[in-house]
């Protein structure tokens, strides 16, 4: 990528005023000519750029999950099954089994879960319902939850959670508000995924100890929320992810105080300028659009052109799949007006810092 200059003061900012990087200025236009000397920069940086990720290369941290991936015991479909032992997994529901022996089963477990003692790990690998979530959170000194997919629409049984750390709850479209998740500020990590219904993200900010969470809506519904600022007080996060979701009011820019961050998924819906001010303010932070452009994976995206060289994606709305050989001019330009925007940010964050 280009590599910046250091600010200083007084420098000469002809070169941004050309490509249009200004918050007060329309984006850079194919007739708009950046200053020579930062076009070559970028087009000789392109020419031993593969288009793909090297060896070892990477846009991703991974999460608690994938950490931990394949610590799930065998799960279990009968309540006789469990022996005991701090982790547990359960499959009761989506069996082939006749309706009145399925509600049957899931009753069992209903009446069992608040009984049993010593556990810390309990996974369910199919849909959970309410009263089924309701049951597990009643057990007590449990740690870990992990739900596949849900049809819940209330978490006020989990606010009885008070020694839970990881909470993952896969698609639950029906849920309604995170509100008593506010009074869970001992969770670590969080995982919320499909949420469609949801108003707001504002009980989040009491969650003083979090270092990993996952909010997302639905491909087909993008989750709308008023705003991220409340994720700003999150100053412990390390990981986070955002999926299928948009804030109405303030873009991404909330975002760029947490200083902690080691890890950011965004999607790829807000312009060159704002992923290039979040990358300004979060210099240390890996994430496929804090850069100019993300690169791929050698098995895919190949040029249909060149047949030598891997497609990137660019940074910002709306993004383009670009050849660095056979469209290095095009990408060329992008390169200037994404490091001239995130120029523009650290100098005035310098400013800004100096008074």
């Amino acid at each position: 990528m280009v590599t910046l200059a250091p600010p200083r003061a007084g420098r000469h900012d002809g070169a941004r005023r050309r490509v249009a990087t200004r918050s007060n200025r329309s984006p850079l236009h194919h007739d708009e000519q950046p200053m020579s000397d930062d076009l070559d920069t970028a087009l000789a940086e392109l020419r031993s750029e593969t288009g793909w990720l090297a060896q070892g290369e990477s846009a991703y941290v991974q999460h608690h999950w994938n950490l931990h991936h394949g610590e799930q015991p065998r799960s279990l479909r009968s309540p006789d099954e469990y022996s005991g032992g701090p982790d547990l997994s359960i499959h009761c529901t989506q069996l082939d089994l006749p309706a009145g022996q399925q509600r049957k089963l899931v009753a069992r477990w209903v009446q069992a879960l608040p009984t049993l003692q010593g556990v810390r790990r309990l996974w369910f690998s199919s849909r959970v319902s309410q009263e089924l979530f309701d049951a597990a959170c009643r057990i007590e000194g449990l740690s870990d939850l992990w739900v596949k997919w849900s049809g819940i629409t209330t978490l006020e049984a989990a606010a009885g959670l008070r020694g839970l750390q990881r909470f993952h709850l896969g698609d639950s479209a029906r849920l309604q508000t995170l509100q008593p998740l506010a009074v869970m500020p001992q969770l670590q990590w969080l995982w919320l995924d499909g949420m469609s219904k949801i108003p707001d993200l504002e009980p989040l900010a009491a969650l003083s100890r979090l270092e990993g969470l996952f909010v997302a809506g639905t491909d087909s519904k993008p989750l709308v929320v008023p705003t991220l600022a409340p994720l700003a007080a999150l100053q412990g996060l390390r990981w986070l992810q955002l999926g299928c979701l948009r804030p109405a009011e303030g873009g991404i820019e909330p975002l760029g105080r947490l200083r902690a961050l080691e890890y950011l998924g965004l999607p790829n819906w807000f312009t060159v300028e704002q992923f290039a001010q979040l990358a300004a303010r979060l210099p240390n932070t890996v994430g496929s659009w804090l850069k100019p452009y993300a690169r791929q994976h050698p098995a895919n995206f190949r040029c249909p052109k060149c047949r030598e060289r891997g497609q990137v994606f660019t940074a910002g709305a709306p993004m383009r799949r670009l050849c660095p050989a056979c469209d290095a001019p095009t990408l060329a330009r992008h390169m200037v007006r994404y490091q001239a925007a995130r120029q523009d940010e650290v100098e005035r964050a310098a400013a800004a810092a100096s008074g």
